[in-house]
C-alpha cells in the first residue's frame, strides 16, 4: 500500500485525502493553516506538520507527496520531494515560470523519480469527446475559436495570497489554467499574444488582474479571442466556440455540461465535477504505480502549459 503525504491547505487537500483512502494510505498532512491542517490530519489518522522540510525529514515512508499548495510555491515542494526520493502528483499549472519547469524537469531525470500532473482536459471525461471522431473532425477544420471566463471568486480571494503575483502568479494560472491546458491540447502551442489587463482600483499592476483579453494565434495558424474575468456576481461559465461547435460548461452548476453541435444540445449529467475528476485521476495513478502504460500528464506538458501563460503574460503587461 502507498503512503502519502498532502502539503497545502485549500479545500482540494479534502479531496485528494477522500481518494487517498481509496488507494492508499495518508500518512501526513502539511500547511501553514494549523486548524485545517490538524482537522485533516485527525480526520484521516494522519500526523499535522506545519513545515515542509520537517515533514519530509521526519516521514522517510512517504512514497508519493501529493503537492496542492499555492502555484508560488509548487517548484520549491517539487523539487525537495524529489531529492527525498519521493514521486509527485502536482496540480496544474506546475509552477509559475519555464525556468522553474524545467528545474524540475532536471531534478526528476536526476533523482529517478516522476512528476504526475493533474491536467482537467486528460482527465475530466466530457473533454475527451474533443478526442472522438465527430469533435476531431471539427477541431481539425476549426480556423478560430473564442473563450469566455467568468467566475465570481469567494470574498477576500484576490486580498490574500492569490492577489499577489507571488505566489499567486495570475487568474491564468489559478483559476483558469485549465483553460490553457484546455487550448494546447486542441490547436497546439502559442505562437503570439495581444490584449489588456485590468486591475482592481486600489490595486496596481503589481497585483493579480481582475480581468483581461488576448487574442492569441497559434502555432498551427489556428486564431482565437480569449476574455477572462472576475467582475461578476452571478455567471460562472466556460465557453467554446470552434466552428458551429459550442462548449458551455455551468461553473454555477457544474453536474451540467451543454455541448451543442451544429444546433443540436445534449445534455450531460455529471455526477459531481470534482469527485469524478479526481476519482479518475487516483485510479489512472494506481495503475501508472503499478508499471500499467497510462498516459498521465508529465512535467513536460506541464512546462508547456506555463511557459504558455507566463508569455501571455509578458505580451498583456
Amino acid at each position: 500500500m502507498k503512503k502519502f503525504a498532502i502539503v497545502g491547505g485549500t479545500e482540494l487537500a479534502k479531496v485528494h485525502a477522500k481518494n487517498i483512502q481509496r488507494k492508499g494510505k495518508l500518512v501526513a498532512v502539511c500547511s501553514t493553516d494549523e486548524w485545517g491542517t490538524e482537522a485533516l490530519g485527525i480526520e484521516y489518522s494522519a500526523k499535522a506538520y506545519y513545515s515542509f522540510d520537517e515533514m519530509l525529514a521526519t516521514e522517510k515512508e512517504i512514497d508519493i507527496v501529493v503537492v496542492c499548495s499555492a502555484v508560488g510555491f509548487h517548484a520549491e515542494h517539487i523539487i525537495k520531494s524529489l531529492q527525498a526520493g519521493k514521486d509527485v502528483l502536482c496540480e496544474s499549472p506546475l509552477c509559475l515560470t519555464k525556468a522553474a519547469a524545467w528545474q524540475i524537469i532536471e531534478t526528476e531525470k536526476y533523482c529517478r523519480r516522476r512528476v504526475y500532473l493533474i491536467q482537467t482536459p486528460s482527465f475530466f471525461s466530457p473533454f475527451k469527446r474533443f478526442g472522438n471522431d465527430g469533435w476531431k473532425k471539427n477541431i481539425e477544420k476549426a480556423r478560430s475559436f473564442q473563450v469566455d471566463c467568468t467566475m465570481s471568486l469567494p470574498i477576500g480571494f484576490l486580498s490574500g495570497i492569490n492577489g499577489q503575483k507571488f505566489p499567486g502568479g495570475g487568474l491564468l494560472y489559478k483559476p483558469f489554467g485549465l483553460v490553457i491546458d484546455l487550448l494546447l491540447s486542441l490547436f497546439g502551442e502559442i505562437k503570439t499574444t495581444e490584449g489588456f489587463l485590468t486591475f482592481p482600483d486600489d490595486k496596481t499592476s503589481d497585483s493579480v488582474e481582475d480581468a483581461g483579453v488576448a487574442v492569441i494565434k497559434m502555432h498551427s495558424g489556428v486564431v482565437g479571442t480569449f476574455h477572462w474575468s472576475t467582475l461578476t456576481t452571478n455567471r460562472r461559465s466556460l465557453t467554446i466556440i470552434i466552428g458551429n461547435n459550442i462548449l458551455e460548461i455551468d461553473i454555477e452548476e457544474p453536474e451540467l455540461l451543454r455541448m451543442q453541435a451544429h444546433r443540436q444540445y445534449n445534455i450531460a449529467t455529471i455526477e459531481g465535477l470534482m469527485a469524478r475528476l479526481y476519482k479518475e485521476v487516483y485510479d489512472d495513478l494506481s495503475k501508472a504505480l503499478r508499471g500499467k502504460d497510462i498516459n498521465f500528464p508529465t512535467a513536460i506538458d506541464g512546462a508547456k502549459t506555463v511557459e504558455a501563460i507566463e508569455n501571455i503574460y509578458k505580451a498583456l503587461r
